[in-house]
């Protein structure tokens, strides 16, 4: 984040509208993240395996359950390569559609659709090949 405000503050072009600039920063931000990525290597972000989530009937554990799995998504994420997890986490967490996300990436919202797909593929044989993560 801090990449992206400095490279906003050294911006010296102008925007047309308020949605382009969102749009910019939004593509600003995924691209320093993917860089980073790329100069660090896939680094795990949590060392902690999460327990599997039980079956419940409690609303209560019924939430937890639901956040447990959302947590073994993220981790399952970290070992996808950057661009896959690119696309998965601006459509899965982030809510955009796939012509938004061919934008902040600056490519063919066909592009995006097969990522998509292909990075969905990993991310459930990911899923699928471990009970548990440990990274």
């Amino acid at each position: 984040m801090h990449d992206t405000l400095l490279h906003y503050f050294a911006f010296t072009g102008h925007f047309d509208s308020e949605p382009q600039k969102r749009s910019w920063l939004c593509k600003v931000a995924v691209s320093k993240s993917i860089d980073r990525l790329r100069k660090k290597g896939a680094q795990p972000l949590w060392d902690e395996s999460l327990p599997e989530a039980t079956g419940s009937v409690n609303p209560d554990e019924a939430q937890q359950d639901v956040a447990l799995e959302v947590e073994r998504v993220k981790l399952a994420l970290v070992r996808l390569a950057p661009g896959y997890r690119a696309v998965l986490s601006l459509f899965l967490f982030e809510g955009y559609d796939f012509e938004e996300i061919a934008s902040i990436l600056s490519l063919r919202p066909a592009t995006i659709r097969s990522q998509y797909v292909r990075g969905r593929d990993k991310l459930k044989e990911i899923l699928l090949s471990s009970n548990h993560f440990t990274l």
